[in-house]
């Protein structure tokens, strides 16, 4: 019975991970041997949100740890892995068209993340899900990429300052994780600019600057220098860590890059990084891939040569649990798969989980700025109501909470500090993955 199983505390998802960092059989015995039905709907439901079932599946067999999984746990991961498998291969094949294409325009394209780290990072292309293919192109060729994607059956999602977004028509045929058929979606990218609050992290000119063609073979496929790719990387995840967004297989991926490059390129990252302002966005995304994943002891040493990372921020990356950045991504994940189901009935307790999550992700985010003008610039950002809180509440509820319960609110989260707003995301998570475990019962 749901009644009799065991709540799930705040280090779950950093257990689970855990497993992935040590690789080792007899910890992850000793790890789930007492898990209940209700902590392996958990760890399912985590693996999928962060991208890493097909990683676990792979690498946990190796190791033997995943003799001692849950029968239903084993059969998910292995068919994520083989379904990601059959994807990856179809992304393959779509993009080597669209460069081929755009080299006989001509025109420069620089693939962007997963297409990339596929390509040249993991030896198991079926390891590292894509549910996209982003491309950097010059703002004068969005056009001509359009076309390319238009006669290859593309349509046209979204129009942004930032990106153009194609898909192919169709439906997901699955919302459990990876599958070969469900749309792929291509984000052509103007520049290449992930925002933290009011400060900007644009690295689209240094993408340019340093960038190798030939990529896969193709004159006018573009792809940046290592240690430029590395820093996309971080502000990527930096911003993710910051919205409460960020995935474990991002961790992954800034481990594999980081852990490739040689001393020179560290030397020349770290310079860049002092000089753009960027050594904030460099020191969260690889301390914390360091404490949840590990990173190699000459990385850490090359990461000791970042001397501008104010102390207070340093003490905020080393104190924050895995649960706080990625909050935001976890709990949406389970209210949108929640709401759009057995619980749409229950909408305006959905809706106020939602808006109680939102809270304490605006104050989480005013820790990452230095108190006096840095903090109130950010607390006027967050303030400030939203086109989109517009559209959906109105103007006057909109502005209403934005200008007087939220500053309430934010009052009162300051006061009780990051334990009560921990302990605010554990027992919001707690009761969605029961509603979640309890209605897939039902359906099983």
């Amino acid at each position: 019975m749901l009644s009799k199983q065991i709540a799930i505390d705040r280090s779950f998802s950093a257990s689970l991970i855990e497993i992935l960092k040590q690789n080792d059989c007899k910890a992850a015995a000793t790890l789930t041997a007492a898990w209940t039905d209700l902590q392996w709907h958990t760890a399912k439901f985590v693996v999928q949100t962060h991208g890493i079932a097909p990683l676990f599946y792979k690498l946990c067999s190796l190791s033997g740890a995943y003799d001692n999984f849950n029968p239903a746990f084993q059969g998910y991961i292995s068919e994520q892995y083989y379904l990601n498998q059959a994807r990856i291969n179809k992304v393959e094949v779509t993009l080597q068209g669209i460069l081929e294409q755009s080299s006989l325009k001509p025109m420069a394209v620089m693939p962007l993340k997963g297409a990339l780290l596929v390509a040249d990072y993991y030896e198991d292309a079926a390891l590292r899900p894509m549910s996209d293919i982003d491309l950097l192109v010059k703002p004068e060729d969005v056009a001509n990429a359009g076309q390319i994607l238009s006669e290859r059956g593309y349509c046209l999602v979204e129009d942004s300052f930032h990106h153009v977004q194609y898909m192919l028509p169709g439906k997901p045929v699955s919302m459990n994780g990876e599958h070969p058929d469900n749309p792929l979606v291509i984000e052509l990218h103007k520049e290449v600019n992930w925002p933290i609050g009011h400060l900007d992290y644009d690295i689209t000119d240094l993408l340019w600057q340093n960038a190798e063609n030939g990529f896969l073979g193709y004159e006018y496929a573009f792809k940046p220098s290592e240690d430029d790719l590395l820093m996309m990387l971080a502000c990527h995840c930096a911003r993710n860590q910051y919205e409460g967004q960020m995935r474990a297989i991002q961790l992954y991926d800034l481990k594999l890059v980081a852990e490739s490059l040689d001393h020179g390129q560290w030397v020349s990252l770290i310079k860049k990084a002092e000089k753009s302002g960027f050594y904030w966005v460099l020191y969260s995304a690889l301390h914390t891939t360091d404490r949840f994943l590990g990173l190699d002891a000459s990385v850490m040493t090359e990461l000791n040569n970042l001397t501008n990372v104010p102390g207070k921020f340093k003490h905020l990356i080393k104190s924050q649990s895995l649960d706080t950045v990625i909050a935001d991504n976890e709990y949406k994940t389970l209210y949108y798969r929640l709401s759009s189901g057995d619980m749409r009935n229950k909408k305006v307790l959905l809706s106020l989980y939602e808006y109680i999550l939102n809270q304490v992700r605006y104050s989480n985010q005013l820790q990452w700025f230095e108190p006096g003008r840095e903090t109130f610039r950010a607390i006027m950002n967050l303030m400030k109501p939203s086109r989109g809180k517009k559209e959906k509440w109105g103007w006057f509820i909109a502005s209403f909470g934005s200008w007087v319960i939220t500053p309430l609110a934010q009052l009162f989260l300051a006061v009780g500090g990051q334990g009560l707003r921990e302990k605010i995301l554990e027992t919001l998570r707690s009761k969605l993955l029961k509603q979640s475990y309890y209605t897939e019962s039902l359906k099983g």
